[in-house]
């Protein structure tokens, strides 16, 4: 399955990526972990550090498979803001990864599939939830870029403009882990 490697690795474009890590600590003390792709040295409020972690394995599942994961990288490092998204479909798993520690869970598939399920974890939990768009040529991809949406990246970003969400992660699957850049016109 997938492994979380030391260094970063590309993925190629469209197919669910091997997970991978670059930088920060967080993703150094994940190196064992399975299912998991960590960002790290992502900005956070007022500057911060933080580390942006992906159980790959729940976004498939649609629901958390690495939680002892990511406790264990909470745990080695308290100070770090930590962001995770991958298979959070309801409440519960939002209140339970923010009880463990982390300081944002990001949204994605249900961001599209159930918009209300957004706004209604903003309203739970205040300052703590982000979106997820994962898009291809400007539509949106969801259950780990398994499934192809009819929703374009463009319309979700606008339709959680006034709920409450903390930011948005945009990854562009195109380019995603091939060093090619930023696409700007996708995000203007």
């Amino acid at each position: 399955r997938h492994r979380l490697r030391p260094r970063g690795s590309r993925a190629h474009p469209g197919d669910p990526p091997d997970a991978w890590a670059r930088g920060a600590p967080a993703a150094r003390e994940a190196r064992d972990a399975r299912g998991l792709r960590t960002w790290g040295r992502a900005r956070g409020p007022a500057g911060a550090a933080s580390a942006r972690v992906v159980d790959l394995d729940g976004a498939f599942a649609g629901k958390p498979e690495n939680k002892e994961a990511v406790a264990g990288i909470l745990a080695k490092h308290p100070d770090l803001p930590v962001q995770l998204g991958g298979g959070v479909r309801d409440l519960a798993t939002v209140e339970a990864y923010l009880e463990l520690g982390l300081s944002w869970v990001i949204i994605g598939t249900q961001a599209v599939k159930d918009p209300q399920f957004v706004a209604e974890a903003c309203k739970q939990f205040a300052g703590h939830i982000i979106v997820g768009v994962d898009a291809k040529d400007g539509w949106v991809a969801t259950e780990g870029w398994a499934e192809a949406s009819t929703v374009s990246a463009v319309e979700v970003v606008k339709r959680f403009a006034d709920v409450g969400v903390s930011s948005v992660v945009y990854t562009d699957i195109g380019r995603d882990g091939m060093l090619s850049g930023v696409n700007i016109e996708a995000t203007a």
